[in-house]
This record gives C-alpha cells, sequence and structure tokens, in this order.
C-alpha cells in the first residue's frame, strides 16, 4: 500500500486531509501501545484514530527521509509537502 504523487507537487502543497475519530491522548497511547500505527497527534490533549477506513490519507507510509509533513490546518490533519515531490514519487 501507500500513497504516490500523481502529478509533481511544489513544497508547502497540502496534499490531503486525514479524517477519523477525535480521541482523548490517552486512548491514543494505549492504541500505540497494542501495536496500532494509525494514530495521530491532533493537539494537546487529543489524538486522531486515522485508519485508512476513515479517509485515503491513512495509507500514506512512514519515510526516514520524509517528502512530507502532518500540519494542523484550522483544526484539520492535513498531508503536506516539505520540499518538492516528483510525479510518481512515494509519499
Amino acid at each position: 500500500m501507500g500513497l504516490f504523487a500523481a502529478l509533481p507537487i511544489k513544497a508547502g502543497t497540502p496534499i490531503i486531509e486525514f479524517k477519523g475519530r477525535i480521541i482523548p491522548w490517552e486512548e491514543g497511547a494505549v492504541m500505540l501501545l497494542r501495536g496500532a500505527d494509525h494514530v495521530i497527534k491532533f493537539d494537546a490533549k487529543h489524538d486522531m484514530d486515522a485508519r485508512p477506513q476513515w479517509s485515503p490519507a491513512g495509507h500514506v507510509n512512514h519515510g526516514c527521509y520524509p517528502n512530507c509533513a502532518i500540519k494542523n490546518k484550522r483544526g484539520s490533519l492535513w498531508l503536506t509537502s516539505i520540499r518538492q515531490i516528483e510525479q510518481g514519487e512515494d509519499l
């Protein structure tokens, strides 16, 4: 699985919004301890359960040399490019 750029993407471009349940950070911590790989920090007191069933953004892969970051924009989490991304590149 994974997400790939259909077209070149400029640095700083919001690409896809994460959707999911907003949960207390304590619940997110328990999920992570049980092996979940889809919990994202939402704010100081909350996490997001961002499983792929909620949004295609949940299919994004972890990378050691990332080209994207998760940014909170007006209360929504967005996968945002942090550098130029070429067509076909894994996000």
